[in-house]
């Protein structure tokens, strides 16, 4: 969990730099714990002294239980995303009421999995109006949302599910697309003039896994 806090505070690039060096320069060695501590500053958390100030390093190392700083485990933090779902679709506080400007990605795709079967087009559209959703610059994010768009017929986000099945090409997110378009007639026939336009920009593998699910009708 203390490593988990760095990585948080300093940024993942940074960390990753980090454990490279401090694996390479410590290979196969065995070091004191004062000694960590003294590399831990002069190789990471000299880097953002703001971000080190609040980490009660010394806490960590050497006091009983876990300190003030330690990050909230991620179970609590998806039930308290599920409190504030809740909460909305009862109607008992406004989408602007929902404390979002902390959430991770995976936060974000939580709430919108948890709420997924239980909105319709109107209830997308309050999202999107609130949140902006359909131009997310998250591609997971995107993602979800969009598969939810095909699902709630929310039309307002079809222009962008097109020009995302034009420029992404990652099968982990396009095929499931195509997938939830050809379960009606009108989708499919959609997903087939979307495909000749994008298929020349897609991976072999992608190109293959996408004819397949056009070609049966399935996800």
């Amino acid at each position: 969990m203390f490593l988990r806090c760095l990585e948080e505070s300093f940024g993942r690039d940074r960390f990753d730099t980090f454990l490279r060096e401090y694996l390479d320069q410590f290979a196969f060695q065995s070091i004191t714990t004062s000694q960590f501590i003294d590399y831990l500053r002069s190789k990471l958390l000299c880097q953002r002294p703001n971000s080190a100030t609040g980490l009660s390093i010394e806490e960590w190392v050497y006091a009983p239980g876990l300190p003030r700083t330690a990050p909230r485990p991620i179970s609590d933090a998806l039930a308290t995303v599920e409190q504030q779902a809740s909460r909305w679709l009862r109607g008992e506080i406004a989408l602007k009421d929902i404390q979002t400007s902390e959430w991770s990605t995976q936060e974000w795709l939580h709430f919108l999995r948890y709420i997924s079967g239980k909105i319709d087009s109107a209830g997308m559209e309050a999202l999107d109006r609130e949140f902006r959703l359909t131009w997310s610059g998250n591609a997971e994010l995107q993602f979800q949302w969009l598969v939810m768009a095909i699902e709630k017929d929310y039309e307002p986000a079809y222009k962008r599910l097109e020009e995302f099945l034009n420029t992404i090409g990652r099968r982990k997110y396009v095929k499931p697309l195509y997938g939830e378009l050809v379960k009606t007639p009108q989708g499919k026939q959609w997903a087939l003039s979307i495909y000749r336009k994008a298929r020349p920009r897609y991976h072999p593998i992608t190109r293959a896994a996408v004819s397949e699910v056009l070609r049966e009708g399935r996800s």
